[in-house]
Order: structure tokens, then sequence, then C-alpha cells
């Protein structure tokens, strides 16, 4: 992957807080440049098409101006003097804002915390989803803190989609680039009855098209009740560092009709999850 310049959205909680280790270990590795973005929703919501606003009105948002812009200079205090930051507020809805602004300023990567299902937040809960689907560019997404010096295992779903394999090049420079095991798995969903011997036959001739020289991988199947579920387990079983899976980037009635599992390995995984679209070629 080619990354020079990292998005990191934040709304200064300890779970945007979570994810500053893991925005810090891959700015260093790529020697990337960093903009931390915070998205005033506060703001656009008292003010949606942007009319004269009443003074009190007024003051209130120069008051927040204010609060953000201290914040904003205490985070770029967080990340080391050699990763160059630059801060960015805008206001209005913050998923539309992230993505707009990657796309502005040409981001390789947007790198965020996101509190996964269940969550009271509303910035890093289903903004992080809307991110992943709407992303020019690649996203991780970080749930739990996790200080890490690199990034030693990948995970990589396998269900042998097009998708699958068109994402796959991109998870493997990843790993050359790392020096890290390359995981492929393939869950077997329990109600389909996919025997492990038609999986690892799958297997044979998925990664027989593949180019693999230079790292060490492997294959393996886990059976699990829904796909997701299957995922996260292995995952936590291999102490997987990150795990990497693509998306469609389904929006409206086909993702209802279609679903998710990579939405749904977003919500649920505590390990950090770097979603690929296909339309983006990286290096």
């Amino acid at each position: 992957m080619k990354v020079k310049k990292i998005l990191f959205p934040t709304d200064f909680s300890d779970c945007a807080r979570h994810a500053v280790d893991y925005a810090i270990m891959i700015a260093k590795k790529y020697q990337a440049s960093l903009d931390i973005l915070y998205v005033d929703e506060a703001s656009y919501l008292m003010n949606p098409v942007n009319i004269d606003l009443q003074a009190d009105v007024s003051f209130v948002t120069d008051e927040i101006r204010k609060v953000v812009e201290e914040k904003l200079r205490e985070w770029v205090r967080l990340f080391p003097k050699e990763i160059p930051v630059r801060v960015a507020m805008e206001m209005g809805k913050p998923h539309l804002e992230i993505v707009e602004i990657a796309k502005k300023h040409g981001a390789d990567l947007i790198l965020m915390g996101t509190h996964g299902r269940g969550s009271n937040n509303y910035f890093l809960g289903s903004n992080a989803e809307r991110v992943v689907r709407l992303s020019p560019c690649p996203v991780i997404t970080v749930r739990q803190a996790r200080k890490k010096e690199t990034v030693k295992k990948i995970l990589f779903p396998v269900d042998y989609s097009d998708l699958c394999k068109l994402v796959c090049p991109q998870v493997i420079s990843l790993a050359r680039e790392f020096g890290a095991e390359l995981h492929f798995l393939h869950v077997r969903v329990s109600s389909l009855f996919e025997t492990p011997t038609f999986a690892a036959e799958a297997f044979t001739k998925f990664l027989s098209d593949l180019d693999l020289s230079g790292i060490t991988y492997f294959s393996d199947s886990y059976e699990a009740f829904v796909e997701n579920t299957g995922i996260n387990e292995y995952a936590h079983i291999q102490d997987i560092d990150l795990i990497a899976i693509g998306t469609h980037g389904r929006t409206g009635i086909k993702r209802l009709i279609m679903g998710s599992v990579t939405e749904e390995v977003v919500n649920t995984s505590f390990i950090p999850v770097l979603t690929l679209r296909s339309f983006k070629h990286t290096n």
C-alpha cells in the first residue's frame, strides 16, 4: 500500500485516543503526514442551511471553536515531532465531512477510533460504519487501545469472491512491507455444511493464483455459526494485530438486502480492522 497522507478524525473521546498509538505506528512506518480532523456537528445542527445566525447562537459557535482549537493543539502534542501534523475543523455531518476531506486532501488512509455496536457515541459509532462504506481510500478502525511497535500478524478472511481476489494483492503488499505473517482464513458457516476437505481444495485453487513470494503465510478454515463471529474468534486465538477485509461499499436497499460481513467485523472486533475497496488501487 502507498500511504503518504493519513486522515485522523477525532471527537477527543477515550475511544479516539485509543487509535493514537496505531496512527503513530503507521505514520512512522510509511513516513506519512497526518491530518487531525474535528467535525463540529452541534453548530451544524443549529444552522443546517447556513442562514444568518442570531447573536446568541453565534456566541455559542465561537465558544465551541475556541475550545476545539485548544483541544486540537493538545492532540498535536500526542504525536512525535518527526510526524508532520496538521489540524482541521469542519462543520457538518461527521461521516460526510470526513469522506469529503479525504477526497479533497487526497488521503491515502483514514484511521479512526470506533466504539463498535451498542455505543451511545454517535461520532465514533455509526459514523465509522458510514465512513467505511463511503471512503475513497482504505480505512483502519481501532476499537481498543493496542500499543504496537509494528504489525506482526495480519488476518485476511477469504470467501473466494471477486472482491476478495481484487483486494488480496493489497493485503499481500502490506504483509511484505511489515514483514508480517499473513493468515488466510475461510470461515465455514455451520448451517451450510461445508466440509474441511472442500475448504482445503478451494484454498489450494485460490492461493495458486497469487504471488506470495517474500512472505510467510498460512491458510486455515474455521467453523462458526456466522462469518464475523468466526473471524473475530480466530483473530483472538492467533493473536492477530490487524484484520484486513474487503468492502463493497453498498448503501441503501442493496446493503439492507445483502448485509455486510465487513460491517459486522468493524462493529464487533477488538482488533484493528483495515477495510479495502476494490476501486482504490495501491502499490
